[in-house]
């Protein structure tokens, strides 16, 4: 109950831009080493791949606010998939900005309901059951638009799902 509520104060926070991100140049390679051993119990038995191309410069991020945002994204790849299926995080130089890709081997997000996906409260059986509380991407989205970036979905190839986003380089998240 206690981190629901931390949950939607921070997104009103954020939708208030009451909640603004201190942007430091970090190293995304860092941010995803973190996450993922703090994550290690929920992706024990995943084959997790990471691939942090080498002309991806340090990234102008608010540290906490960026480890939300891959800290959900992540824990949605393991809720929503098969145990044992991999994970992908990738991010790579795209026009200007950074794109980081989360893939997943799970059922998928229907084409009708991704436009849907960042709302609050919003969502999704999956095999008949329905977990989390709907706000994991809103907050994800609220923070990476805060940075000056934008959020996606799409298909992985072969099956699945892929969040991606966006971060500018030239810092001006802040603004």
């Amino acid at each position: 109950m206690n981190r629901l509520v931390a949950n939607l104060m921070d997104l009103s926070r954020l939708r208030a831009g009451a909640l603004t991100p201190t942007v430091e140049p970090l190293p995304l390679e860092d941010i995803i080493s973190s996450v993922t051993r703090r994550l290690a119990p929920a992706l024990a038995g995943r084959q997790v791949r990471v691939l942090v191309r080498e002309d991806v410069p340090a990234v102008p991020v608010d540290v906490v606010q960026m480890d939300q945002v891959l800290t959900n994204l992540i824990e949605n790849a393991v809720r929503y998939t098969p145990k044992g299926t991999p994970i992908g995080i990738a991010a790579a130089r795209w026009h200007g900005m950074v794109e980081i890709r989360v893939s997943d081997r799970g059922p998928g997000i229907p084409a009708e309901a991704r436009g849907k996906v960042f709302q609050e409260f919003y969502r999704e059986d999956v095999e008949g059951r329905r977990s989390g509380t709907g706000l994991g991407l809103a907050i994800a989205n609220a923070i990476v638009t805060a940075h000056g970036g934008s959020m996606g979905v799409e298909d992985t190839p072969g099956g699945g799902a892929t969040i991606w986003l966006h971060l500018p380089l030239d810092g001006r998240a802040a603004t």
